[in-house]
C-alpha cells in the first residue's frame, strides 16, 4: 500500500466554468504523488469545521472565496493555494492553466507563503 503524505482539501466554486474538471485533475495528480484529497463546494464552507489535520487547502474560485477560506482556517496554520477562477483575481497569483506548476512547488517544497 502506498504511503500517504498528507490530506489536502480542495474548496471549489462549481459555478465557475472549468472548476469541476480541474479539481478532478488536481485530485488525480495529487493521488499519484501520495496525497489524499477531499473536495467540498464553497457553499459547504459556512458549515465547515476543521476536524482533520490538512497539509494544504486549495481554493478554486475568486478573491471572495480566498478571503472566506482564510477566515475559516487561519488558525490552523496551513498554507492556502488559490487558483484563480474569478474575474479579477487581485489576490490570486496562480491562473488556472498554471495549477500544475503551483502544485508541484508544494510537492517539492519550493513554495513560499505570504502572510
Amino acid at each position: 500500500m502506498e504511503k500517504k503524505l498528507g490530506k489536502i482539501l480542495l474548496i471549489c466554486n462549481y459555478k465557475r466554468s472549468g472548476v469541476r474538471e480541474i479539481s478532478e485533475e488536481i485530485s488525480s495528480y495529487l493521488a499519484v504523488h501520495g496525497y489524499e484529497t477531499e473536495t467540498m463546494s464553497n457553499c459547504q464552507l459556512d458549515y465547515f469545521t476543521v476536524e482533520t489535520k490538512y497539509a494544504l487547502f486549495i481554493v478554486l474560485g475568486g478573491d471572495g472565496m480566498v478571503l472566506s477560506t482564510a477566515r475559516k482556517v487561519a488558525s490552523e496554520g496551513v498554507p492556502i493555494l488559490a487558483i484563480n477562477f474569478g474575474t479579477i483575481g487581485f489576490m490570486i497569483e496562480v491562473e488556472k492553466e498554471d495549477w500544475k506548476k503551483a502544485v508541484d512547488s508544494f510537492i517539492d517544497g519550493t513554495y513560499t507563503c505570504h502572510k
